[in-house]
């Protein structure tokens, strides 16, 4: 065990323990090889990753003309409550020792506040635990269940929608079985599902899907038939809301240096305006343009450019690197980490080449396949 200091019940305990691998919670990747539907609290967290993953897997099949299902299960207060005898009987299952047992228990229902020392405090140990607590949720075939901490998807593929929805319907059973038993709460107002592929009429059932023309899914809006739109929309929109904010720096009469106006810029508009590129940078180019004319009018507003400079000077000028070459860039990053991750979920799902994804549909890859002709 490593040393720390934490409080309980008022006063501080002599150096307070920290869990190790001895006790049944290892540090860093402490969730199971074969979990690889989990993106979230491990060593290298990255959400755009669970993403890409849904999204090459649904433009996959869209190429073989098959439809896709996904339905995400919104959680109340996920980590705001937990069931304390559950999670410690969970724990006592997995092997953890009973005295360590007793002392997570002590400290989930008697500790007032902590200590944080050096890098040692409560919120890497409350995601392993959260870890512990999901690593029986209940997993049905011809599903495909992605989470990433207490955001859950579920996904199915088939010719047929009817048996789309049957596979759903039959995981989504299995899920409310296990979120009953654990007593974790589903807000089922704002759980719809909706099928990406084939236009599907409204199914009658438990599960309304084609109802929805868009869902939200960790910060990404998914439509049905994957062109982006209303994301990119959304985007812009985020990309507007920040610009009124920061409108008092930003605006041509603002005594703020260029420097730090570029720097605003670059830290808090692009990334709010471009995440998750990697997912739809490969969108029509009607759509990335007009993400690249709200970028350029707020270059010239920021510089005080006058209307008849144009935007290329702009750029070189100010050593900036325009969107494309942005989003491209990062692409490559992004499926450079996606080829080297540890799920071989993950790497068997990029991999393939621009040309072999098909005429039908395009890929996230085709972006970087595209850059030549930009």
């Amino acid at each position: 065990m490593a040393w720390g200091t934490h409080v309980w019940n008022g006063g501080i305990s002599h150096p307070g323990w920290r869990f190790r691998e001895s006790s049944g919670l290892p540090d860093g990747n402490y969730i199971s090889a074969d979990e690889n539907h989990k993106f979230g609290f491990r060593g290298k967290p990255f959400t755009e990753l669970q993403l890409l993953r849904i999204v090459e897997g649904c433009a996959k099949e869209m190429n073989q003309k098959r439809t896709t299902g996904i339905l995400p299960l919104d959680v109340e207060r996920a980590f705001d409550r937990v069931w304390r005898k559950g999670l410690i009987y969970k724990m006592a299952k997995t092997g953890i020792s009973k005295k360590m047992c007793q002392l997570i228990d002590s400290c989930i229902c008697k500790r007032t506040f902590s200590v944080k020392v050096e890098n040692y405090g409560q919120r890497t140990e409350a995601q392993k635990l959260e870890c512990r607590k999901e690593r029986d949720i209940p997993r049905t075939s011809n599903t495909t269940l992605a989470l990433f901490a207490d955001d859950t998807a579920l996904m199915s593929s088939s010719w047929r929608k009817e048996h789309v929805r049957r596979n759903l319907q039959l995981a989504a059973d299995e899920l409310q079985k296990w979120f009953i038993k654990w007593k974790v709460k589903v807000n089922a107002t704002k759980s719809q599902a909706i099928l990406i592929g084939r236009k599907c009429d409204r199914i009658v059932g438990n599960i309304n899907l084609g109802g929805a023309n868009n869902i939200r899914y960790l910060g990404v809006v998914l439509d049905t038939r994957l062109t982006w739109r209303q994301h990119m929309t959304t985007a812009i929109n985020k990309a507007k809301a920040s610009t009124a904010m920061l409108h008092p720096l930003l605006n041509r009469r603002s005594q703020m240096s260029v420097r730090n106006k570029l720097l605003l810029i670059k830290s808090v508009i692009r990334p709010a305006m471009t995440y998750p590129s990697t997912v739809w940078g490969y969108a029509a180019k009607t759509y990335l343009r007009q993400l690249q004319a709200t970028e350029n009018k707020l270059l010239r507003m920021a510089i005080d450019a006058p209307w008849f400079v144009r935007n290329t000077q702009i750029y070189r000028d100010l050593k900036w690197e325009p969107l494309r070459d942005f989003l491209q860039r990062k692409a490559a990053s992004t499926f450079e980490k996606a080829e080297n991750h540890p799920f071989v979920e993950l790497r068997n799902a990029v991999d393939y080449s621009p040309e072999d994804a098909g005429p039908r549909k395009k890929r996230p890859r085709h972006q970087m396949a595209q850059q030549g002709n930009r």
